[in-house]
Order: C-alpha cells, then sequence, then structure tokens
C-alpha cells in the first residue's frame, strides 16, 4: 500500500460557527506523492443538540434524526475518538504531518480542531500550515493568466470550469460528493499548474 501525504477533506456541519455547531458528515479521502488515494474515511455524526440544530442541517445536507441512523452515525464523542485514531494510522509515516487539501479548508480544518480544543494531537497529524485550498489555486492560475476572479469562487463554479460532476442528491451538499468533486478538481488544476 502506498503511504499517504495528502489528506482532501470535506466536512458538513450543523450550522456555520464552529463555537456552537457541530460535524455531522465528514469524508477524507488519504492521498499518496502522486495523489492517487490510498484510502478513505466516511462517516455521520450525531449533533450534539438536534434540535437546536435540526433546521439549518436539514436544509443544507438533509439531515434528520431517522436519516442518520439509519447510517450508523456516531456519537460526538465517538467521532473525536475514532477520526484521531483513523489519522494518527494513516500518517505514520509523514513526520510534519498530512497535508490537507479542500474547499475552504480553514473552515472545515476550524471545526475540525474545535473537537479538540486546539489540542495539538491534531495539529501534529494535520499540518494546517501547509494547507491546499483549491479557491487559492485558482487564483494562483487566473494571476498567471491575468484574469483574476475579484470574487471567492465555488466549489460549483470550479466543478464546470474543470468539468467535473459534482454529486448534490436533490441540491444538497454531502461529504462524500464534496470530497470527490475537490480531488477531482484538485488533481486537474494540479496538471494545469505543472504543465506550465
Amino acid at each position: 500500500m502506498s503511504k499517504p501525504f495528502y489528506v482532501v477533506i470535506d466536512a458538513e456541519m450543523s450550522g456555520p460557527d464552529p463555537r456552537q455547531h457541530d460535524i455531522i458528515d465528514i469524508c477524507m479521502i488519504f492521498l499518496d506523492i502522486t495523489y492517487e488515494e490510498v484510502c478513505r474515511y466516511k462517516t455521520y455524526i450525531h449533533p450534539v443538540d438536534p434540535l437546536e440544530n435540526w433546521e439549518e442541517a436539514e436544509e443544507i445536507v438533509g439531515y434528520s434524526e431517522e436519516k442518520w441512523k439509519e447510517n450508523n452515525a456516531m456519537t460526538q464523542e465517538e467521532f473525536s475518538s475514532d477520526v484521531i485514531s483513523f489519522i494518527k494510522e494513516m500518517q505514520s509515516d509523514c513526520p510534519h504531518g498530512l497535508i490537507p487539501i479542500g474547499h475552504g479548508i480553514h473552515h472545515d480544518l476550524d471545526y475540525l480542531m474545535m473537537i479538540y480544543d486546539y489540542d495539538t494531537r491534531m495539529w501534529d497529524l494535520i499540518n494546517s500550515n501547509a494547507a491546499i485550498d483549491l479557491i487559492a489555486l485558482e487564483i494562483i492560475w487566473e494571476m498567471i493568466y491575468d484574469d483574476v476572479t475579484p470574487n471567492p469562487i465555488s466549489l460549483q463554479e470550479l466543478c464546470d470550469t474543470y468539468c467535473v460532476d459534482l454529486d448534490r442528491p436533490d441540491g444538497r451538499h454531502t461529504a462524500s460528493g464534496d470530497a470527490q468533486a475537490t480531488l477531482e478538481v484538485f488533481r486537474k488544476q494540479m496538471g494545469l499548474l505543472c504543465a506550465i
């Protein structure tokens, strides 16, 4: 098995504030140095307070208590233990931590780090200082060709630009669908940048 070097991360939350809301759906795709997939981590997680968070989560990701139970969702406590063990196993050969890749990656990392109250255990496993954001890569590409887009670029816009399918059943976000699209866009962006 190849050794992981990067990790594509997409998380869906019960709301917009990592101090008040929870990760409820997450997918991490571990990649080797050549951007080939090594393995995946995917799970649903019950929010701490389903009644308080339900409306926002239902609207964005289709959350319902029944649906999450059907998908064997973990509690937040189970998730915090499980995810760090999984990442630790994947990261064992990467002394500086796995390099995270994502669309708006720092938002997802804030939620992930908040679970551990910014404990160094997670920082040692995922090197947030080396995070690669699709938006930044696209801005670099546009600057090279003097075609700077002044507004942030949505994942849907990037998928349209690079002819990547974005799997969003009923228009709702899923961590698996967004992580897969992120990976495909990243590979295409890197292909263009490496060809310069």
